[in-house]
């Protein structure tokens, strides 16, 4: 937490900075948001964190596009933020988005990809979820060839 507390003041001195440099709406600005958002994550302030990212995701759909690996990476943070919110179905969403474009921009092995399609079956599951489940068992198979047949219809990842 002290590490979170130090860093605050810095991270939010270096977005004022790329802001007056690059101007609002720039992909480093949305990078220096993104840190921040995780910054106040870890703080446990996560109504500032979900504004903060929120706005990273803005700037990335503007700037690289909804196709682009940072926007995907950035979508999936901010599903995390959603989750630890409780808001579960909006989550979802992020997830399916981020895993989405991942998968077409970084392709099904790459490890931040197998994250995601992780993140989103376990949620998947947990909400009860089993036909968008089963849809997916074709990628958790190539994506998981370690797991057993059984485990691509109940359980993680």
């Amino acid at each position: 937490l002290k590490q979170y507390t130090e860093a605050l003041p810095l991270a939010q001195n270096a977005l004022d900075i790329a802001k007056q440099t690059y101007g609002t709406s720039h992909p480093i600005v949305a990078n220096y948001l993104n840190t921040l958002a995780a910054i106040f994550y870890g703080l446990k302030q996560y109504a500032e964190a979900l504004h903060v990212a929120q706005r990273a995701v803005h700037i990335a759909k503007q700037t690289y596009g909804y196709e682009h690996a940072s926007t995907a990476s950035y979508l999936f943070n901010l599903a995390t933020i959603y989750s630890k919110l409780g808001y579960q179905a909006k989550a979802q969403m992020l997830l399916k988005e981020a895993y989405l474009i991942s998968k077409l921009s970084q392709g099904l092995k790459h490890p931040f990809t197998k994250r995601v399609l992780k993140d989103y079956a376990s949620l998947l599951i947990q909400r009860n979820q089993q036909k968008k489940l089963q849809e997916l068992a074709v990628d958790r198979k190539a994506a998981f060839p370690e797991l057993h047949e059984q485990d691509f219809s109940r359980s993680t990842p």
